[in-house]
């Protein structure tokens, strides 16, 4: 069985929430030491499962619209999910809190990606612009955005860092 047979299989055995309930699991990660997996989903929240038991750990809510994309901080204490609000906010696993909420695009959001050294992320949007943000800058401070271009003329789908940063 692949890996992604087997997350389908896992969450459809866990009762996850199914496009047939009138919810869309729109992104799947297992966390980096494989033991757990999060789902984002149409009604807003992120769900942490064990991996090896498929027992639901913690649903995350505080989104205002569709969470469209989540990625695994480096340390895998941590979450950061992208929605369709235009948001993208940060998770502390051990607390279950919110930590921090980046905003920036104009657009809607479509993914987020962790840097491997735990300091950025990066986010796409509808408007086709990527968006680097500094973890290591105080939560709203003037260059909490490292950087930002136009990466194409319409939708930016994704964008990831490479295994080196």
């Amino acid at each position: 069985m692949t890996r992604w047979a087997l997350v389908g299989a896992l969450l459809l055995g866990l009762g996850a929430p199914t496009v047939a309930q009138g919810v869309a699991v729109n992104s799947v990660r297992f966390s980096p030491d494989g033991t757990q997996l999060v789902t984002a989903a149409s009604d807003r929240t992120l769900r942490v499962y064990d991996a090896a038991t498929g027992a639901l750990v913690q649903t995350l809510p505080g989104h205002d619209d569709y969470v469209v994309h989540v990625a695994w901080l480096a340390d895998g204490q941590g979450l950061a999910s992208a929605s369709y609000d235009g948001t993208v906010k940060l998770w502390d696993l051990a607390t279950g809190e919110l930590t921090r909420t980046l905003r920036g695009h104009t657009g809607t959001l479509f993914y987020v990606d962790a840097s491997p050294d735990g300091t950025r992320l990066a986010s796409t949007a509808t408007e086709g612009e990527l968006i680097v943000w500094d973890l290591t800058t105080e939560p709203g401070a003037p260059d909490e955005i490292a950087w930002r271009t136009q990466a194409h003329d319409e939708v930016t789908a994704a964008a990831r860092f490479s295994p080196d940063g």
